[in-house]
């Protein structure tokens, strides 16, 4: 029973490595000021995977184990609902939390940074900066 606990400490542990593993942008980034290069964040979506694999799993381990225990008669499977189900569907939960969270952050960079791409600076004319550049009548302009 110790074994199994600290098995489960350590899955809850290990569980929700997107909440530490992604890197989003700040919210405060101008996307049009700036170039796709100077956005730091994560756009990978392995570690959302992996959570997600994670918490399938769980569900997977605590369907099976259910499934063991109305269809066998051995009596080391009778309490695997009461000591064990509810803490894998906890631990399944985690995982996908985590991978909804850094899936999140991960959509929003590539967003901010494919926005970033889109944006050009206006080109000025160059010449006289204090002299104003010369208005056009868009109904003057004869086109050949």
């Amino acid at each position: 029973m110790r074994s199994a606990s600290l098995t489960a400490t350590l899955a809850l542990a290990l569980s929700g490595c997107s909440f530490v593993g992604i890197r989003a942008p700040s919210k405060s980034i101008d996307p049009s000021v700036m170039s796709p290069a100077q956005i730091k964040c994560n756009e990978s979506s392995l570690l959302p995977s992996i959570d997600a694999l994670g918490g399938a799993a769980a569900i997977s381990v605590m369907g099976g184990g259910i499934i063991l225990e109305g269809t066998t008669k051995r009596d080391r499977y009778d309490d695997f609902t009461l000591y064990y189900a509810g803490p894998l569907l906890a631990l399944a939960i985690g995982y996908w939390w985590s991978a909804s969270f850094g899936t999140t952050r991960a959509t929003r960079c590539t967003d901010l940074k494919e926005t970033a791409g889109r944006v050009r600076p206006v080109v000025r004319p160059v010449g006289d900066e204090g002299k104003p550049a010369p208005q056009t009548d868009p109904e003057e302009i004869e086109i050949y």
